[in-house]
């Protein structure tokens, strides 16, 4: 299941043109979100703690990804924001660049 309070998905794309999909996965979903009512960014926390979600819509992509994912492009749906980490394990995976919104159609 994924995210009470929000479903995230993030597709990469690699320069060969195969996609890697990510979602916001929680192995103990909840039926009201713990983080409800905070900020934007903040009480991630309690995603790991509580949902016992496994990554980020991004980080689960990129980990589908490995190596691949070099030269990439992320696409990012279902949310307006990249956090920090993400865009840290988005760089390390050598994601090339990070787009909010649904990617091309094949």
């Amino acid at each position: 299941m994924t995210c009470a309070k929000l479903t995230t998905t993030a597709t990469i794309i690699t320069p060969s043109g195969e996609r890697f999909v990510g979602t916001n996965f929680c192995l103990n979903p909840q039926v009201k979100c713990p983080r409800e009512g905070m900020e934007t960014g903040q009480g991630y926390e309690l995603c790991r703690d509580i949902c016992k979600q496994t990554g980020h819509a991004e980080v689960n992509a990129c980990r589908a990804a490995g190596e691949k994912a070099r030269s990439g492009i992320l696409y990012l749906e279902g949310h307006y924001y990249v956090c920090d980490n993400c865009k840290r394990i988005a760089r390390e995976y050598g994601i090339l660049k990070i787009v909010v919104g649904k990617p091309p159609v094949k």
